[in-house]
């Protein structure tokens, strides 16, 4: 666990997951694509992240077709 401490320990990593749940919740805020799977703020990680796109361009697709549009988006990202 050295790196844990060449980044400042565990408070400074429970700082900068915090920090960047923020980052995350701004933009969620901003979208009307997108939301938390979770959506009580109070019990929402900040270390294991989940989204939903909400749009109905995806909805509309059943579970296996979501799937596949997702594979498609995160393979031609690369």
């Amino acid at each position: 666990m050295n790196w844990v401490e060449s980044v400042g320990g565990t408070k400074e990593l429970v700082k900068i997951s915090n920090e960047n749940l923020k980052i995350v919740e701004d933009w969620v805020s901003k979208s009307d694509w997108i939301k938390f799977m979770c959506e009580d703020k109070n019990i929402r990680s900040s270390t294991s992240i989940t989204l939903l796109i909400k749009d109905e361009w995806f909805t509309k697709f059943n579970e296996d077709e979501q799937r596949g549009v997702l594979k498609k988006i995160i393979f031609n990202s690369r």
